[in-house]
């Protein structure tokens, strides 16, 4: 989803959220500026917090992220790092235009380096910044990278992490999960939900190997790329407050029925389907179980439910959820870009709204696609999802939408309720 203002650019000038800007041949993708809006939220949100705020942009192409942290996000300073030669033109007139502005009185500062030297050379000197922001380094070297960054956050602040590699995280090439990050993937229908909790559990174990409590504020999936990223606070250690605060284990899938389980640091070998339909065993007719597993992640909720509030709280004040004039009355964002179609229908509101849902802590880190409830149960089409989400609630189960995926569903209820579930509304 792209913010209405925020337009593919015909020339090298572009416009992201009232923020006009160059790009001179610097890298710019539109369609990711939904993750933008979340990271200045999250910044300002900070900003009155601490009374203070010092970003690193560690790879910061044309600038524009600079830019938006030192105009909407009130930041002190702004220090933007790219090793690619051909952006620092646009990327010096873009700071220089922002840091003149009368709504700005921040600085910034600006280097030309490989983004692990540049963290290895500020854990050295001592340098942290109250917000760390990667985008997007993909899955090449990312666990080294996401640890080297958490040195530089201060204590109480924010790490913005990101990974483009959705056949590693997603368990297409799993070999390269386990180098990179450290885990087992496997494909799953949930493998986008997977691939982000892959790389938020790696920043949770991380942070923990250094002494330090990182969880997730946000984390979110958008389609283009794909890209996963990952807001995250880094705190001095301490013992959890709440058993998802070590939400650290695995999950397993059913290749044989499509049902999902996950666990809290206990093994997953030799799992029995529970809920499992008929299957072909050839002596008893029962289903045979064919579990993949994946892992380590982080299981407890994508997101924190006060974060989210307070991002929408924020969103609010700036407007930014409400219809905006010459963005075809919605915040919508313009036809044509590589998002999909309900992410772009549900806007950034709608986009709060379902990770305010998808944070109950009862839900598992899973959801069920209704393409594969429908094939799993052997019904005779798929199920409408409002009719069976208001059906598994009215049953006192916890339901949410995903996200992540138009047709997943995110509930506590049984496997075998599911499927149940579904085939009366398809009967």
């Amino acid at each position: 989803m792209t913010p209405p203002d925020a337009t593919s650019a015909v020339s090298d000038l572009c416009q992201e959220r009232g923020v006009e800007f160059t790009t001179k041949g610097a890298f710019y993708r539109a369609e990711s500026a939904q993750s933008r809006d979340f990271a200045i939220l999250a910044a300002l949100a900070l900003k009155h917090e601490r009374g203070k705020l010092e970003v690193l942009d560690a790879m910061a192409a044309s600038g524009i992220r600079g830019m938006r942290y030192l105009l909407q996000a009130e930041a002190d300073h702004v220090w933007c790092n790219d090793l690619s030669l051909k952006v620092q033109p646009a990327l010096q007139e873009n700071l220089a235009t922002a840091a003149q502005d009368p709504d700005s009185s921040g600085t910034f500062q600006i280097s030309q380096m490989d983004v692990t030297a540049l963290l290895e050379e500020m854990k050295s000197s001592g340098r942290q910044f109250d917000l760390v922001d990667i985008d997007s380094f993909g899955s090449k070297n990312g666990g080294a990278v996401i640890r080297k960054a958490i040195d530089v956050v201060r204590p109480g602040g924010l790490l913005y992490i990101t990974s483009t590699d959705g056949l590693a995280l997603s368990g297409r090439r799993p070999e390269d999960a386990l180098r990179n990050y450290g885990a087992l993937t496997s494909y799953t229908p949930a493998a986008n939900e997977q691939a982000l909790r892959v790389l938020a559990g790696t920043a949770v174990r991380e942070g923990a190997a250094k002494g330090l409590h990182v969880r997730p504020l946000f984390s979110v999936f958008a389609p283009h790329g794909p890209v996963y990223r990952s807001m995250l606070s880094v705190e001095p250690q301490r013992p959890p407050r709440r058993p998802d605060e070590a939400a650290i284990g695995g999950m397993a899938y059913c290749r044989g029925c499509g049902q999902m389980r996950a666990a809290l640091g206990e093994c997953l070998d030799d799992l029995i389907c529970e809920d499992a339909v008929p299957g072909d065993h050839p002596d008893t007719g029962d289903h045979m179980c064919e579990w993949n597993w994946c892992g380590p992640m982080w299981l407890g909720p994508l997101h924190d439910r006060d974060a989210v509030q307070k991002l929408r709280r924020t969103a609010n004040k700036l407007g930014w959820l409400h219809a905006q004039k010459g963005a075809g009355g919605s915040d919508r964002g313009p036809p044509g870009q590589q998002t999909s179609r309900w992410q772009r229908k549900a806007g950034l509101s709608g986009m709060l709204n379902t990770m305010i849902e998808e944070s109950d802590p009862t839900l598992p880190a899973f959801f069920y696609n209704l393409d594969e409830v429908a094939r799993s149960g052997a019904l005779a089409g798929t199920p409408r999802k409002k009719q069976l989400m208001r059906m598994l609630a009215k049953e006192g189960y916890a339901v949410a939408s995903s996200h992540v995926e138009r047709k997943g569903v995110k509930t506590n209820a049984p496997f075998s309720t599911i499927i149940s579930t579904a085939q009366r509304l398809t009967e």
